[in-house]
């Protein structure tokens, strides 16, 4: 797999998924996911899920192209990653996902 933007981190995942709309994804992403404490005050990234035939293929974060990511949002990227196949099946979806992951998506996970 080749990243094709500056500072996008890659993980490649092999398991089932499947959703509707971004919403439904991120809702049962969400249901699995265990952020990292401590989240410093500015963070912003954009998580992104391939999805074909109901199987996560890739995540992929993009980090601001200005700054390098920092360790609390490596350590969120990958959580959020591991959820979305720990959470599987989604159904028989083909698409790709993208996730913003920022305060209101870091709150709702600890308040569950």
């Amino acid at each position: 797999m080749r990243c094709l933007f500056p500072l996008v981190v890659c993980a490649m995942l092999g398991s089932a998924a499947t959703a509707a709309p971004v919403d439904d994804v991120t809702a049962q992403v969400l249901r699995c996911l265990k952020m990292p404490s401590d989240a410093p005050a500015n963070y912003r990234f954009v998580l992104r899920l391939q999805i074909i035939d109901g199987l996560i293929k890739m995540a992929a974060a993009n980090f601001p192209e200005n700054r390098a990511p920092s360790a609390w949002e490596m350590a969120a990227m990958k959580a959020i990653a591991d959820a979305s196949t720990d959470c599987e099946p989604y159904g028989k979806l083909t698409s790709i996902f993208d996730i913003p992951v920022d305060e209101k998506i870091v709150k709702q996970a600890a308040a569950k």
